[in-house]
């Protein structure tokens, strides 16, 4: 939700989903009449508000993909849809696509591909890449039925419950079918008295309607692509990365990841960067896929484990630090040390490079807002209340196109509310932090500079943009 924010399209979102998916509960039960129930912790817990500005949406695919291509159209985006890519053929100014649709060949010429074409991916086959990870987990069927039912349990709203009756799990909704999600590998063979037998052993009574909608088939998996860029061509979303839904992180993976190239495009695309900064995406993106692989596993054995399964070598991370914490390393982040954690507890912010840039609550002309609504157009150089000589040099660098823009915290036009700020980056007030266009760090400086403070940020800005070496994960 924070980077839609940043497009834009937050309270969009906000405004087609309604209230009962912005907050909930998610339960382990016997059944959904059974007294004896445990809420899980979850990420919407109200000391979030220390985290994020933003607040935690539940909101269906077919619900935020026509917001999101609204968005996009209003950008400029040209959207295909009855649209198969048949060919891919790269050279070296660029990529000659064949797509089809419903009969009709086209070439599309351009820079660069972005192949986002789901966990099947016809590009990633194209460019014989292969897959690494668990695979397969289980055959499930998720069972849509509409029902008089309220999507509370225990006076409490309810996101989702394991119903151990069934094996399974209950998805309700207040304005649209609800989920049932079973194991099962296929819909022949059952009837609809079936699964109605099976809702209504989940739900622990009888006194309610139900009607199915649709059953359809799907297989939890965890596999991540061997590499995320081949040439001109670059993997993202479930294309790059799936994982079982376990921790709800899989969309949250997808949006960070196009998030992080996205920026990177752009910069290359304009001239200001080498094309060896998109290395860096797969050097950045692909540890913490693999890690966020890891805790949707860790919550599938904990959440679901039986007594034959093997023991997990340690607890899952919180869901925020999974969501909020996770810390990129590469040639587009000035490293200051070697620390090889790759999540840190949001609630206890480092500011160090490679870190999602904290959440600082501010006021502008009465106004509130916080740090993050400074991020997403380009790069920001934020400096303390005695950080003159990194202010000015910030506005050097910002009046020449090289910065979107300067901003002194404690300054006269940002108050900081709860003097935050220099601790929560990790700066004294003399100090400076380069945000990145997609909110993380790349850079800071603790006190004074040493030497000229525009030669300095420019030469920091040089590194990021035209890296020398390739990292890769």
């Amino acid at each position: 939700m924070e980077l839609f924010r940043a497009v834009g399209i937050e309270d969009t979102i906000h405004s087609v989903v309604g209230e009962q998916h912005s907050a909930g509960s998610v339960a382990r039960v016997k059944n959904l009449s059974d007294p004896d129930v445990t809420f899980f912790d979850v990420p919407w817990t109200p000391d979030f508000a220390r985290v994020s500005p933003s607040v935690f949406v539940t909101c269906d695919q077919d619900v935020l993909e026509p917001t999101l291509a609204d968005r996009a159209r209003e950008l400029g985006a040209d959207i295909r849809f009855s649209t198969e890519l048949v060919e891919l053929h790269q050279g070296e100014n660029g990529v000659r696509a064949v797509v089809r649709d419903r009969g009709e060949t086209t070439e599309i010429h351009a820079q660069y591909v972005v192949a986002a074409d789901g966990i099947h991916s016809p590009a990633r086959e194209m460019l014989g890449i292969e897959r690494s990870g668990p695979g397969v987990l289980d055959n499930r069927l998720n069972v849509l039925f509409d029902t008089d039912l309220e999507p509370t349990l225990q006076g409490k709203r309810l996101t989702a419950a394991m119903v151990s009756d069934i094996n399974g799990s209950i998805v309700p909704r207040a304005t649209r079918p609800w989920v049932l999600s079973v194991q099962g590998d296929k819909t022949e063979g059952y009837d609809e008295e079936q699964f109605i037998d099976l809702i209504r052993k989940g739900v622990g009574h009888s006194n309610f309607t139900v009607k199915i909608v649709e059953v359809l088939p799907w297989r939890p998996t965890a596999y991540t692509a061997d590499r995320y860029r081949s040439g001109r061509v670059f993997l993202a979303g479930d294309a790059a990365n799936v994982m079982p839904p376990t921790g709800g992180f899989g969309g949250n993976v997808g949006i960070q990841g196009a998030y992080n190239l996205a920026w990177k495009l752009a910069a290359v695309m304009s001239g200001k960067a080498d094309d060896t900064l998109l290395d860096t995406y797969e050097a950045e993106r692909m540890p913490v896929d693999r890690g966020t692989v890891d805790e949707a596993m860790l919550r599938l054995w904990s959440w679901h484990g039986n007594p034959d399964s093997p023991k997990a070598e340690r607890e899952p991370l919180p869901d925020n630090t999974v969501m909020f914490g996770y810390r990129y390393r590469s040639t587009a982040v000035l490293s200051e040390e070697d620390d090889p954690a790759l999540f840190e507890d949001p609630r206890e912010p480092s500011g160090r490079p490679g870190a999602r840039a904290p959440h600082v609550r501010l006021t502008r002309d009465g106004d509130e807002l916080s740090t993050v609504d400074l991020f997403g157009r380009g790069f920001v150089l934020l400096t303390g209340p005695e950080a003159h000589q990194w202010h000015q040099a910030g506005q050097i660098l910002t009046d020449t196109g090289d910065l979107q823009a300067t901003h002194q915290i404690g300054g006269a036009e940002l108050r900081d509310i709860e003097g935050a700020w220099a601790q929560s980056y990790g700066v004294s007030p003399a100090g400076a932090s380069l945000v990145r266009p997609d909110g993380f760090v790349a850079w800071r400086a603790n006190g004074t500079p040493e030497g000229d403070a525009t030669a300095t940020l420019r030469e920091a800005l040089h590194r990021i943009l035209h890296p020398q070496v390739t990292v890769t994960a």
